[in-house]
């Protein structure tokens, strides 16, 4: 059991000024904490480096303060959100696939989907299912890694017969975009959501209010995102030293859409 310790902020930064796991959680020390946020700072100090496998709720849990108090300090440290900071440290500690055991491994990945789980609400969910089923042309996006997610849900939809068109080619996509409407859902598969990519295709896309949905394993740059799109971040982690990355997650997201498809469909 974590063993709970109580600070002022002066005395905590006076006894930590030279901990650099603290300046790396929180390197604006003139922010202002709560004791409850000292709390959160002292348990994330003691688990920095097993933190990214914990979820939300496992933390939650172990501290008796409420997810949101947890969200609420990371962005108070300079992030968005809780996975966002986790995708931090993740990267900070590098999480190294070859020196782990297969079952540590996916034990790593389970934790990411908790995450996910705990951020994706119904509300975000059943706006997609509103989209699928009210569209007149919808096309699903994908390629490279990004292509499994993609190729799934266009499975599933034909299984469902719910039209829809598959496309793992850049070009195409740049292409269709131009003759899309108000009536078009895209729903984009991607690992990076890369500017260079995507901004002129984006631009044809929201000219025409055309109903984007991305679904991405990295942040997306803001430039490429309208106030009408639905964003799904999906934190997959990279393997070690290889251009891979889990699809858990979106494959997890695509079953949520599939479950209330159907429950919509035949309720």
């Amino acid at each position: 059991m974590h063993h709970i310790k109580f600070y002022s902020k002066v005395n905590y930064y006076e006894e930590n000024k030279e901990n650099e796991d603290i300046n790396a959680i929180l390197p604006n020390r003139s922010v202002k904490l709560s004791e409850t946020d000292l709390l959160i700072l002292d348990y994330f100090n003691d688990k920095i480096n097993s933190l990214s496998q914990f979820s939300l709720n496992d933390i939650s849990n172990s501290l008796y303060v409420s997810p949101s108090t947890i969200v609420r300090f990371c962005q108070k440290a300079g992030f968005k959100g809780f996975n966002e900071f986790k995708y931090y440290l993740r990267n900070r500690n590098s999480y190294d696939y070859r020196t782990n055991s297969p079952w540590k491994v996916i034990q790593h990945n389970i934790s990411i989907l908790k995450d996910v789980m705990d951020s994706v609400d119904d509300e975000t969910i059943l706006k997609v299912c509103e989209l699928i089923k009210n569209s007149s042309s919808f096309y699903i996006y994908g390629r490279n890694m990004s292509s499994i997610p993609a190729r799934y849900l266009h499975s599933m939809m034909t299984t469902m017969d719910i039209p829809s068109i598959l496309i793992d080619w850049i070009d195409f996509l740049s292409g269709l975009s131009n003759s899309f409407n108000e009536e078009t859902l895209l729903i984009m598969f991607t690992n990076y959501g890369d500017k260079e990519v995507y901004s002129k295709i984006m631009e044809h896309c929201h000219s025409r209010k055309v109903k984007i949905v991305w679904i991405s394993s990295n942040e997306v740059d803001n430039s490429l995102l309208s106030e009408e799109d639905i964003y799904i971040y999906t934190n997959e982690g990279k393997l070690q030293d290889v251009n891979l990355r889990t699809k858990i997650s979106s494959i997890t997201i695509i079953q949520l859409i599939i479950e209330l498809l159907i429950q919509h469909k035949f309720n």
